[in-house]
């Protein structure tokens, strides 16, 4: 049970992390629900909303995905100028 809580628990904090950096951050999320899910209750129903959850990202209108997109593209180019500079 320690094993599975320590696994599980690192997994969820690599996602958390990963979700920060460029690497895929929701698979070790994911993965780090489906290990604690074998013991813990709560990490099943969080695991059981995640279809749900995607399923309104790709439901979100173009729009709002585009905005979110030059958002994002906007600070990365802001942000190479800066480090350009030094």
């Amino acid at each position: 049970m320690v094993v599975i809580a320590v696994v599980g628990g690192a997994l969820l904090v690599l996602g958390v992390v990963c979700l920060l950096s460029p690497l895929p951050g929701i698979f070790f999320i994911i993965a780090g629900l489906a290990v604690l899910a074998t013991e813990y209750a709560w990490s099943k129903r969080l695991l059981q909303k995640i279809p749900q959850w995607l399923n309104r990202v790709r439901g979100l209108k173009p729009n709002a995905r585009t905005a979110a997109y030059l958002w994002v593209k906007g600070m990365i180019a802001k942000a190479h100028k800066a480090v350009a500079k030094f």
